[in-house]
């Protein structure tokens, strides 16, 4: 059995983000999205490429458009409104907003909200809930350190701190 490119066609783009090689990912998701336009987990992907590059208003346009593809499209609507209203931060606000009103319906994990508060570099909010991830026993947390949106808690003890009782050495 030979490897299918296509089973997870955002898994490189990924993988290359987590690499801080934020070029490379970025031409590889264009890559992907061109051969899978109507695959919204690629576009997801090249909007955090385009986000990483500091190129917000493509970010926010793909975030769109993941929306638009996955059959969300009220949210591809209100993501297109929050960021002419506000820019990418409040497509960041509407993200978090959107995971709260979830919680009572299907339930969010805390590596959830780690994400979205970290995303918007909340630093007391995003280490809360990478404490309650590590007590959960969150399997998604093993991924911490290669996340570049939580790049800027490398250097806070209490982030060190999880990393290190989870086993691992901090990277920065």
């Amino acid at each position: 059995m030979g490897l299918d490119p296509f089973a997870r066609p955002w898994q490189l783009t990924m993988a290359l983000i987590h690499a801080r090689r934020f070029d490379a990912a970025l031409s590889e998701a264009r890559l992907r999205s061109g051969a899978q336009p109507d695959n919204s987990m690629v576009h997801g992907y090249l909007s955090d490429a385009y986000w990483y590059k500091g190129m917000e208003k493509e970010a926010a346009q793909e975030m769109e458009t993941a929306f638009q593809v996955g059959g969300e499209k009220e949210s591809a609507i209100q993501i297109h409104q929050a960021f002419a209203s506000g820019g990418f931060k409040a497509c960041l606000e509407w993200q978090l907003n959107d995971l709260k009103k979830k919680v009572g319906a299907e339930g969010a994990s805390p590596i959830a909200f780690a994400g979205a508060y970290g995303a918007l570099q909340r630093k007391e909010e995003t280490l809360r809930y990478l404490a309650q991830s590590y007590e959960e026993r969150e399997p998604w947390l093993a991924n911490i350190q290669y996340l570049p949106y939580l790049d800027f808690l490398h250097s806070e003890p209490r982030y060190r701190a999880i990393v290190k009782k989870m086993g691992l050495t901090p990277v920065y």
